[in-house]
């Protein structure tokens, strides 16, 4: 087979390549065997030619055993991708490499990196059509920034050691951390995560009208740049801009493979930004996690939040907005083994910032998961006839108890006006109504009034009254009832106050 030339590789990668990418992804017909074998027979050669700056490729289908040493020179140290389009799953592992960096790139389906030792990898104004996964890599520097990912992030058995960055980004899945370790010199930061709505905008819609825009460009870039300065600029912003250009080609004969008026109204939605859901929490996991490092978390939706069988006692939450309902609830609860211990953490963190409201709300759902712990522990044996019987008289059950009382009452010392409102229920409409009715006065005679002065002098240790009970225990009971509702309006005060 005739060599070909140094202009002919080249061509074959800036032409050939792309022309077929192309008409194959718009007749969806299956990859040709004998094209994609000649191009990653000559892949090395090209890299030869034109060195580790890889710009406006057309890369097709990819198996992991392609990108190897032998595809890439092992003098190369780095690579950088611009402006590139992958139209099959970019499947990067175990290559010798320093830095890799993808800037303007999209990604037809899955971005992945395993087995890896890198000192940076930087992902910057790129689109991804499925997920982004790293595995069982050691990372100094991440970067993804100013991207869209219809789909999820899942990094899994990867240290990153120097700085770790996610900023300006959209997702239409969650982030996933686990078994990972952050211990970044730099301070980690994760912030500016807007959720995508698929159902209004897939990656097919999205990637569809980003070609026609990137015609529209061309086209008048192609012109007279003086007379379509404008033009050019609203180009990139104006979607009435687009919208004509697109009618414009339909009315000149142009196929394409959407329907008009369905292509029209995705236009809108994208320009308009409807896809970008920010009432919608993007589901953010971590598993397994150790944070060493200060890493902040900036401007989130927290309500999908979770750390199971993590210490991420090192993050800070700036801005963040949490999912609040008379307390603090993450999205984890439902692995009862470890939620204690998250909100445990969650109320440390809160107090070393001295946001005592959100400690408040933490260390409330810190006792509810504690109590409800309990109230497992006491129905487990439910298999054993006698001890499902008499599961209610142990200790457990007493801390229940306790706990409820505890929660019911006090309000986990976090919240003043509880144990007041039951104060004053209590003292001026309960127990009155106890004393009305089982203690009438010295002549026989049922006094409200009488009953209220009872009630208060019992709850209020300060006021002393001469009169006379016929049931000591009512009024020991009120005691002790009142007692504990004012040490915790007390402890509330303080909670509530504290600076």
């Amino acid at each position: 087979m005739k060599k070909l030339t140094d202009q002919e590789v080249l061509d074959s990668f800036y032409k050939v390549m792309p022309d077929y990418c192309l008409r194959r992804e718009r007749n969806e017909d299956e990859w040709d065997d004998d094209i994609l074998k000649f191009y990653w027979s000559n892949f090395s050669r090209f890299i030869e030619l034109t060195g580790n700056e890889l710009k406006d490729l057309h890369f097709p289908k990819l198996d992991a055993h392609l990108l190897s040493e032998d595809t890439f020179s092992s003098k190369i140290k780095e690579l950088k991708f611009y402006n590139c389009t992958f139209f099959d799953e970019a499947y990067f592992k175990e290559l010798n490499l320093e830095k890799i960096e993808f800037s303007f790139c999209t990604f037809n389906t899955k971005l992945s990196f395993a087995d890896f030792s890198l000192d940076v990898l930087l992902i910057i104004n790129s689109s991804i059509g499925e997920g982004l996964s790293l595995f069982n890599n050691y990372v100094k520097s991440f970067t993804f920034n100013s991207c869209k990912i219809f789909d999820s992030i899942y990094i899994n058995d990867t240290v990153f050691s120097y700085e770790f960055k996610i900023d300006n980004l959209s997702i239409g899945g969650s982030i996933s951390f686990e078994n990972c370790y952050l211990s970044t010199e730099k301070e980690g930061i994760l912030t500016g995560v807007t959720n995508i709505d698929i159902n209004l905008l897939d990656f097919k819609w999205f990637s569809l009208i980003e070609n026609i825009k990137s015609g529209l460009q061309q086209k008048m870039s192609s012109e007279d740049i003086n007379s379509y300065i404008l033009s050019y600029h609203y180009a990139l912003l104006d979607k009435k801009s687009l919208i004509d250009y697109v009618e414009r080609e339909l009315n000149s004969g142009r196929e394409l493979s959407a329907n008009k008026e369905e292509l029209i109204q995705k236009i809108g939605v994208l320009y308009d930004l409807k896809y970008l859901n920010s009432e919608v929490s993007t589901s953010i996991h971590f598993e397994n996690v150790i944070v060493t490092e200060p890493f902040t978390l900036h401007w989130l939706s927290l309500e999908n939040f979770g750390f199971l069988n993590s210490e991420i006692e090192k993050i800070k939450f700036s801005s963040c907005d949490w999912n609040i309902k008379n307390r603090l609830i993450l999205a984890s609860e439902g692995y009862k083994s470890d939620i204690e211990n998250q909100y445990r953490q969650l109320k440390r963190m809160f107090a070393k910032e001295q946001d005592w409201e959100m400690s408040g709300y933490a260390y409330i759902s810190e006792m509810e998961m504690r109590r409800e712990r309990l109230g497992y522990e006491i129905d487990s044996d439910r298999q054993h006839l006698l001890r499902f019987i008499f599961r209610y008289f142990n200790s457990k059950a007493l801390e229940y108890v306790v706990y409820s009382l505890y929660g019911f009452l006090g309000g986990y010392t976090q919240n003043f006006a509880r144990p007041l409102s039951i104060f004053l229920i209590s003292t001026f409409l309960l127990f009155p109504c106890f004393y009305l009715f089982l203690e009438p006065s010295p002549n026989g005679v049922y006094s409200l009034t009488i009953s209220i002065q009872k009630s208060v002098a019992n709850s209020l240790p300060l006021i002393k009254t001469d009169y006379n009970y016929q049931y000591w225990w009512l009024r020991t009971l009120q005691i002790i009832f009142s007692s504990t509702l004012l040490a915790f309006i007390v402890l509330g005060l303080r909670k509530r106050f504290k600076q």
